[in-house]
């Protein structure tokens, strides 16, 4: 049973491809067909075959671009020679709403078709966006380069909008004749980089009396990324700071010592030695001791420096800043290296907004 199930999935899923490959070939079919009419004077079957091939429900799928712009001009070429002006300046506005870049082959066809087309184009107020689907910026150093490529000349205006449709940068205000390049930095009205999240690129074509006609809306997806910073290195603990400076207990205990300790001798009783030389050297022992003791109070008197210690500090405090230093110039240089990564969906044109 599972086998079976098996099976018949497989082939209903076989059908279905079919099913799509034969309407997808339909529809090419349809379009050769309404050339080769087109191509032996049998406009009113061109007209048919071409209609057909342009029209989804007909055919299952709608055809590529290039396909389209083929069927279109064959089609309003076909409606010229039919004599219905009005079906064929339809094909050809249709045609430039496709791609404002578009021209007919010349050597193709007459100027009874052509003519028909340029006039149509003048009348026509459009613009067609080239941006790429994805830019990666360095803030300061690169630019978001977008096409602008018009159907005719009339005035345009170019702005980043937020996800709440509010203004965040005028990228351009002015004429466009046929093709124009603007760009954008990633930053704001106030020349700061813009936070990360949903923006828009606003395209809006305006007529004579600065009336809005048509907008073309691309959704940028915009993404601010910069490098972690490193944290600053600690500065040395107390417990590491030697001591620059003799305190007071040392120096008054060595002389307090020697003074007591050479006392002690020169008046140690008789019993002890009644020999007059020994005693002599007692006094002597004695005066050496104290003498030892006021020099090294005087040698690490209160308030001394240490020269030893204070060169360690020196060194182990000017190794802290010194690396502090190397850190605090490296965040600077992290925050400074901004990139910004716009990703660009697929445009909504909204006609007529009048405003």
């Amino acid at each position: 049973m599972t086998h079976f199930r098996a099976l018949m999935l497989a082939s209903f899923c076989t059908a279905c491809l079919c099913w799509q490959t034969a309407h997808a070939q339909t529809a090419t079919r349809l379009l050769e067909q309404g050339v080769r009419s087109y191509q032996g004077l049998e406009f009113d079957a061109a007209v048919a075959f071409l209609q057909r091939a342009l029209a989804p429900t007909v055919t299952g799928q709608q055809m590529a671009d290039p396909d389209v712009a083929r069927a279109l001009i064959y089609l309003a070429a076909s409606e010229v020679f039919r004599g219905n002006p009005d079906s064929a300046r339809a094909a050809f506005g249709r045609l430039i709403r496709l791609d404002a870049r578009y021209h007919p082959d010349r050597l193709v066809f007459p100027p009874e078709v052509t003519n028909v087309y340029d006039a149509v184009r003048r009348e026509t107020k459009i613009i067609t966006v080239d941006i790429p689907p994805t830019t990666r910026l360095r803030l300061g150093q690169d630019r978001l380069s977008i096409g602008l490529f018009a159907s005719s000349y009339h005035d345009i205006s170019a702005e980043i909008r937020d996800r709440d449709s509010i203004r965040v940068r005028q990228v351009y205000r002015g004429p466009i004749v046929d093709s124009l390049e603007i760009e954008w930095d990633g930053l704001s009205s106030e020349r700061v980089v813009v936070p990360s999240g949903p923006y828009s690129l606003w395209i809006s074509s305006r007529d004579s009396l600065r009336r809005v006609i048509r907008t073309v809306q691309i959704p940028l997806d915009v993404m601010v990324q910069t490098a972690d910073t490193l944290p600053h290195p600690l500065a040395p603990a107390d417990s590491l700071i030697l001591p620059e400076q003799y305190s007071g207990g040392p120096g008054i205990r060595a002389l307090v010592g020697g003074l007591l300790i050479g006392t002690a001798v020169a008046v140690l009783p008789a019993a002890v030695s009644s020999d007059t030389d020994l005693m002599g050297a007692r006094y002597v022992v004695a005066g050496t001791i104290s003498i030892a003791g006021v020099t090294t109070f005087f040698r690490r008197r209160p308030g001394k420096p240490i020269p030893v210690n204070i060169e360690a500090n020196r060194s182990l405090v000017g190794s802290w800043q010194n690396s502090l230093a190397v850190v605090v110039s490296e965040n600077e240089r992290r925050k400074a290296d901004v990139h910004v990564v716009i990703t660009a969906g697929s445009p909504v044109v909204r006609e007529g907004l009048g405003r």
